[in-house]
């Protein structure tokens, strides 16, 4: 719905799981509702709530620590509610910018930690009842040709738990810089910074926090456009050669580099 500088966005999100056994209705309704008002060219503010079924699946784990205990439990995380809200802008040329906070609660947010058995595996342990605060800022520039994108974001994670002691290996603080080249349609390179900090793990032995240092991980990349199905592409992570122990007992390759094939049906 359009009005004046107002856009009201409105309606129901209906998510149904056929998996009932960790959860007491199968189907589950989340109003949807945002405001957006153009108020200035460079200050744009928006407002909203909202909620879903965050799929979990092996697979995501898997690419989030590929050294999972055997046999882990495997629920979806139910966003049951969210407020969110902030504002974005124009600044001058091509620069803009965005910043805003969202609150959320959550039933089984999941965190990795060490297995009791294997310290050098992790298990995935599940909260019933979080509530998360996200505060974010952000910073875009894209050049006059469009063949040029950086953006730089800032995040400020807090976590209130029901059960879990702390949420274990999930940063406290991020930021990360992105930049995308596109030197001709077919060829784009790629480079990316990611900083995490306050990380907390569990000690298998003495049950009580330790802080992990911080991880930061530099990468240059290369994908070449084929055709619309195919590419190739390169990647190089770990520029820095860190020592990165992103989760407990589980450090990072000093150097890694990965080189593949894309094809979509």
């Amino acid at each position: 719905l359009l009005f004046n500088s107002f856009d009201v966005q409105g309606g129901l999100n209906l998510v149904y799981q056929d998996d009932v056994s960790y959860v007491s209705n199968a189907l589950n309704v989340y109003p949807v509702f945002k405001v957006r008002y153009a108020l200035y060219k460079w200050l744009r503010p928006y407002v909203g709530i909202g909620g879903d079924i965050q799929r979990n699946s092996l697979q995501g784990f898997l690419q989030e620590n590929p050294l999972l205990a055997p046999q882990v439990t495997l629920r979806h995380t139910n966003q049951r509610f969210v407020l969110y809200g902030g504002a974005r802008g124009d600044i001058v040329g091509q620069i803009s910018w965005h910043a805003g906070f969202s609150i959320g609660e959550y039933q089984n947010l999941h965190c990795l930690v060490n297995s009791d058995q294997d310290p050098g595996r992790f298990d995935v342990k599940y909260d019933p009842a979080t509530t998360r605060l996200n505060t974010f800022g952000e910073l875009t520039h894209t050049n006059r040709d469009e063949t040029l994108t950086t953006q730089l974001r800032g995040d400020y994670f807090c976590y209130t738990l029901q059960e879990l002691s702390k949420p274990w290996h999930r940063p406290r603080y991020q930021l990360d810089l992105l930049s995308t080249y596109r030197l001709h349609d077919k060829l784009v390179c790629r480079a990316s910074m990611h900083w995490l900090w306050g990380l907390e793990a569990r000690d298998v032995i003495t049950k009580v926090p330790e802080a992990l240092g911080n991880v930061v991980d530099i990468g240059l990349g290369v994908d070449y456009l084929w055709n619309s199905r195919f590419s190739i592409f390169f990647n190089c992570q770990n520029l820095l050669a860190n020592k990165n122990e992103r989760y407990l007992h589980y450090p990072a390759r000093s150097l890694h580099f990965m080189a593949g094939l894309t094809y979509v049906w």
